[in-house]
């Protein structure tokens, strides 16, 4: 039977959680949202891209889901040289198949992109914007590989901070100020740095929430 103790974390917990996915969802959503602004040409090549960025969360993520377990049991057994293995092993494997996702993007753009849409405008304006996602997998699987790694910590207060941080003092401020000069380049701009500050930002937090918590 859980003590009050107990259900009060599990709740903290969860609601770190919500809050940072809600992040997620309003840093999405507002990118799909301001993409209408560029037309719907834009709107349906930033969509194909995303697809593309989301193909790539769902493999690295793998990943991530191995982490958390993982991270969780050493934590737990206050084991910090195999939850310095397991974070090393983590990122190995997660960064591999972001190279492997770039060189894929890189070679194969014109043959995925067609897999999505016959429509040759869409296509062509697709890979102006395609260099935003040929990067992606090296920014992004970084902060894919954290977020595992934090979940399994329950270090989910200082991930809910990196999250809402980077949507709204990072992405938002991005966009806004670049949109007239860059256009819907500044929407992937935002994004990119968006995970790249992610990854960063947890990156500093580790030190104390996820090695410091682990002991000597």
């Amino acid at each position: 039977m859980l003590d009050a103790y107990s259900l009060k974390r599990i709740f903290r917990v969860n609601s770190d959680i919500f809050l940072r996915t809600l992040a997620l969802i309003f840093t999405f959503s507002y990118f799909t949202a301001e993409s209408a602004r560029f037309g719907n040409t834009v709107l349906a090549a930033n969509t194909i891209l995303l697809q593309l960025i989301n193909i790539l969360a769902y493999g690295v993520d793998g990943f991530a889901f191995a982490s958390e377990s993982l991270v969780g049991k050493y934590m737990g057994a206050r084991d910090k040289p195999n939850l310095k293995r397991t974070i090393n092993y983590s990122f190995a494997w997660g960064m591999g198949l972001g190279l492997a996702f770039t060189i894929m993007f890189a070679l194969f753009r014109g043959p995925i992109l067609n897999l999505f849409t016959d429509n040759e405008q869409v296509v062509t304006l697709s890979m102006t914007y395609m260099p935003w996602v040929i990067i992606a997998p090296l920014t992004n699987s970084y902060g894919f590989i954290w977020d595992g790694i934090f979940i399994g910590a329950t270090a989910t207060a200082a991930m809910r901070n990196s999250m809402i941080f980077c949507a709204f003092l990072i992405f938002l401020p991005t966009y806004l100020l670049l949109r007239e000069p860059l256009g819907n380049h500044s929407l992937w701009l935002a994004l990119t740095l968006f995970m790249i500050m992610r990854g960063l930002t947890l990156k500093l937090y580790s030190k104390k929430f996820v090695y410091g918590a682990a002991g000597e």
